[in-house]
C-alpha cells in the first residue's frame, strides 16, 4: 500500500456558500449595508498618518444602487483577491478599527448582484479594478460553480476607495425618504460620529446625494455627527442638569421655584464614568417634558407624519425611524443601534421620557451589531441606573404626564351592525362568540375570559384586571402542587406588543404571556428583525401555550396563546 499526502483544510463550494448564508444571517437591519461600506471607509481614512478624509455616498431608490467613495488608504493591489475572500480581513491588528470581523464586504458583496469597486493604496498609482457579477443569485442557488472575480490594474490617479453596489434588495431601505436617510445614517451608521457631541473636531466630511423613489435628487453635506434628540430645539428649550443644579444649590429653592425652571424644557447631561477596569465611558442623556414629545420632534424633523403616528399598528413599524427613549451604545464613536432593556428600577414609566447613549470604545459586539459581548450591558444598565437615580430626584419628579380623552364621534347603530355583519365569523362550537377579532384587542380578551369560563383553558384563574394600568390581567397558574401569580397582556396582533417594549410601557421579563389572535408570518418575520424568534409550542402539559418568543438564552420565554390556533386544537379533540 502506499501512502500519499492529502489537501483538506479547503473548504467545499459548498461550505464556502452556508458560511456566506451564515454571515446573512447574522444581519438584520436594512441600514446595514450602509453601515458596513461607511465603517470601511472611516476606517480608511485613520489608516492615513492625517486621520481626515472624505466621503461621498450616493443613493438612488430607482435603480437600487449604492455608492461610497472615500479617500482614505485603500487596498494594496495584491491584497484585494485575499481581502475580498471569505474569512479574512486586514484589520486584526489595529485597535482604532471599528470593523473587526472581517465580514462585513463580504455581506455587502453577496446583497446585489452587481459589485464594483476600485482602489489604490496611499500614494501608489497602481489601482485595482473589481467586478462581481450575480453574487445573489450564486449565494441563493445549489450550483457547484466557483464564482469568480474580474480585476484589471490600472495606473492613474486615483485616490482611496470606492464602492458601487446594485439591484441591492432592500426594499425598506430605498423606500425612505430623504429625511429619515439621513437619521439612518446619523443614529446607525458611523456618520453619527457620537465622539462629535463630547467636543472632539469633526475628521470626516460626508457628502450626501439621493434619489428617492419619486426622481427627486437632494444633495448636501452632512454634520459628521450623531443627530440628538435635541438637535433642532431653541437653546432656551434646553437645561443644562449639572447648571440647573448648581442653581438650585446657589439658595434654598422651593419645590414650585425647581418646578417652573424645568416646566416644558428639555433636561440635558454629560457624564464621564471611569469603570473599575481604568477605561472611561462616556454618556450623554436627555429627559424629555412628556412621553409625547418623542411623537412631537420625529414629525418636525420629518420622520414621521401625524396620520402616521395615530394609528397605532403603523406607528410600531416606524420605531426604528423615530426619535425614541432609550439606552443606546456606542463603539469607537461609531453608534451600533444596539438597544439595551433598562434596569429594574421604581418608577418605571419615567424610563419612556428619557435618551441615554454610552460612547465606550473597549465595547464589543456581535456580527451585524444585534448585542453587546460578554457583561457590558450589565455594565451599561448599571450606569443607567445612576443616571435615572439622580433625574429621578431632581427631574423627573416634577414632570406632570398630559392626559389625552378620546374624542367623541358620531355614532350610528344600524350601520354599524350592518358592518359588524359583514365580518368574518370564528365559526366555533366551543365559544359562542362570534366574530374573529378584526385589530380589537377587547375581542381578543372577551374570547380568551370565555375560554376559561367553560374550562377549556383550566390551568390559568383570573384575579384581578389592570392592576394600577399597567398590565391587562395578572391571575394565578396551577401546579402540580401550588399556584403562582403569572402577568398576561392581550393584543390583537402579536406584533403590537413590540411598541410597547421599545417605548417601555411594557417590559418583557415582566411578562408571562400574551394573548392575541392569529400569528402571522409577517408577526415573526417582525420579530426576527430584532433576533427575536417566534416558536411553536405543543406540549402535552401545558396545552394552552401555543408559541413562545424567544428573547434571548439569557431571558425566560414569553408565553403566546393564539386563540385562532388553539380554538382548532380545541375543536380536534
Amino acid at each position: 500500500m502506499s501512502k500519499e499526502e492529502l489537501s483538506f483544510v479547503h473548504p467545499s463550494i459548498k461550505a464556502i456558500r452556508k458560511s456566506i448564508r451564515d454571515i446573512d444571517d447574522s444581519y438584520s437591519n436594512f441600514w446595514d449595508v450602509l453601515s458596513e461600506l461607511l465603517q470601511n471607509s472611516v476606517d480608511a481614512i485613520n489608516r492615513k498618518e492625517s486621520k481626515t478624509g472624505n466621503i461621498e455616498i450616493e443613493i438612488n431608490s430607482l435603480t437600487k444602487t449604492i455608492r461610497v467613495k472615500d479617500d482614505g488608504a485603500g487596498i494594496k493591489s495584491e491584497n484585494v483577491p485575499i481581502l475580498l475572500g471569505p474569512f479574512s480581513t486586514d484589520k486584526e491588528e489595529e485597535f482604532d478599527s471599528i470593523g473587526e470581523k472581517g465580514v462585513g464586504l463580504k455581506f455587502v458583496m453577496f446583497q446585489s448582484n452587481y459589485f464594483e469597486m476600485k482602489t489604490s493604496y496611499l500614494d501608489s498609482k497602481e489601482t485595482s479594478y473589481v467586478i462581481l457579477n450575480e453574487a445573489r443569485n450564486w449565494k441563493n442557488s445549489n450550483s457547484n460553480e466557483e464564482i469568480k472575480l474580474i480585476r484589471e490594474i490600472k495606473y492613474d490617479d486615483f485616490i482611496g476607495t470606492e464602492i458601487v453596489v446594485k439591484d441591492l434588495n432592500q426594499p425598506d431601505l430605498f423606500n425612505l425618504s430623504y429625511e429619515v436617510i439621513k437619521f439612518i445614517l446619523r443614529t446607525k451608521t458611523v456618520v453619527g460620529n457620537v465622539l462629535s457631541i463630547f467636543n472632539e473636531e469633526p475628521s470626516v466630511r460626508v457628502n450626501l446625494k439621493m434619489t428617492d423613489i419619486n426622481n427627486k435628487i437632494y444633495e448636501e453635506e452632512l454634520p459628521y455627527k450623531y443627530w440628538l434628540p435635541t438637535e433642532h430645539e431653541k437653546k432656551d428649550n434646553i437645561v443644562d442638569f449639572d447648571k440647573y443644579i448648581l442653581w438650585c444649590e446657589e439658595k434654598k429653592r422651593t419645590e414650585e421655584e425647581k418646578r417652573e425652571y424645568i416646566e416644558g424644557k428639555i433636561v440635558v447631561r454629560k457624564k464621564s464614568f471611569q469603570h473599575n477596569d481604568n477605561r472611561e465611558i462616556l454618556s450623554w442623556s436627555c429627559v424629555l417634558p412628556s412621553r409625547n414629545y418623542w411623537d412631537q420632534i420625529s414629525i418636525e424633523d420629518k420622520l414621521v407624519s401625524q396620520e402616521i403616528l395615530e394609528n397605532k399598528d403603523l406607528k410600531s413599524e416606524y420605531t426604528e425611524i423615530m426619535h425614541q427613549p432609550g439606552i443606546y451604545i456606542s463603539v469607537k464613536g461609531m453608534p451600533t443601534g444596539i438597544r439595551i432593556e433598562p434596569p429594574m428600577t421604581g418608577a418605571l414609566g419615567y424610563w419612556g421620557n428619557l435618551f441615554i447613549i454610552f460612547e465606550d470604545k473597549t465595547a464589543g459586539f456581535d456580527i451585524g451589531r444585534k448585542v453587546i459581548k460578554g457583561n457590558g450591558s450589565k455594565i451599561y444598565r448599571e450606569y443607567a441606573k445612576l443616571l435615572f437615580s439622580e433625574y429621578l430626584s431632581n427631574v423627573l419628579k416634577y414632570i406632570k404626564e398630559e392626559l389625552f380623552a378620546d374624542e367623541v364621534s358620531d355614532w350610528d347603530k344600524y350601520k354599524v351592525f350592518t358592518e359588524i355583519e359583514k365580518q368574518p365569523k370564528i365559526g366555533s362550537d366551543i365559544i359562542k362568540f362570534q366574530n374573529v377579532p378584526d385589530n380589537q384587542e377587547a375581542s381578543v380578551a372577551a374570547i380568551f375570559y370565555e375560554l376559561i369560563g367553560n374550562n377549556s383553558i383550566n390551568n390559568i384563574i383570573p384575579i384581578t384586571t389592570e392592576y394600577k394600568g399597567k398590565y391587562d390581567l395578572y391571575a394565578y397558574l396551577k401546579g402540580k402542587d401550588s399556584s403562582k401569580i403569572v402577568v398576561i397582556e392581550f393584543k390583537s396582533r402579536l406584533r403590537n406588543i413590540k411598541s410597547d417594549f421599545r417605548n417601555y410601557k411594557k417590559l418583557a421579563d415582566e411578562l408571562d404571556y400574551i394573548v392575541c389572535w392569529d400569528v402571522s408570518s409577517e408577526d415573526i418575520r417582525i420579530f426576527n428583525e430584532d433576533s427575536v424568534e417566534i416558536k411553536e409550542y405543543n406540549i402535552e402539559t401545558r396545552p394552552e401555550i401555543t408559541h413562545q418568543m424567544i428573547i434571548g438564552s439569557y431571558a425566560t420565554p414569553i408565553n403566546i396563546i393564539d386563540l385562532k390556533v388553539l380554538l382548532n386544537r380545541l375543536s380536534k379533540k
